[in-house]
């Protein structure tokens, strides 16, 4: 992950903090952490990250699209696929986990379309994925954090 991080201009990293804030938000018990991260990886193996807006549209896109064609996400360490857990028969979640990356993803496309046209706009597009943009308004700046994401190491969301 270093390695890429570094060849992708040190956003990948940035980009993997918010993609995990994402799932605090939107599917805390729907997906893994280290999913997320290996998809983000196995995404961005081959494809540039321009900016975090972009990257993140381009994530939940492509992270949408894999969970839904069933791709195998290989642990590069174990060799086993750890996205199996989304078809579990106990607790399936793969319907569950399409459904949020692809609100995610329309969220990100619909808060790119307006970036040029009106901010708030913008900001309500991207607040569909992070609590911190809900306020039709105002940002997080300007409303203060929440306790959680202050706490959290991930990158603030009004920093795209």
């Amino acid at each position: 992950i270093s390695a890429l991080n570094a060849n992708r201009n040190n956003l990948l990293v940035p980009l993997i903090k918010l993609a995990k804030r994402w799932k605090q938000e939107n599917a805390p018990k729907m997906m893994k952490s280290f999913h997320l991260e290996m998809l983000a990886v196995q995404i961005f193996n081959e494809n540039e990250i321009p900016n975090l807006r972009d990257g993140l549209k381009l994530f939940f896109s492509e992270a949408k699209r894999l969970t839904d064609d069933k791709a195998k996400i290989i642990d590069p360490v174990g060799g086993h696929d750890i996205s199996a857990y989304l078809d579990s028969e106990d607790n399936p979640q793969r319907d569950n986990a399409v459904d949020a990356l692809s609100i995610a993803a329309d969220a990100m496309s619909d808060a790119l379309e307006q970036e040029s046209n009106n901010e708030t706009l913008m900001l309500r597009a991207v607040g569909r994925i992070y609590s911190d943009f809900k306020n039709e308004t105002d940002t997080a700046k300007s409303q203060g954090i929440s306790s959680a994401l202050e706490e959290s190491n991930a990158p603030r969301p009004w920093s795209l």
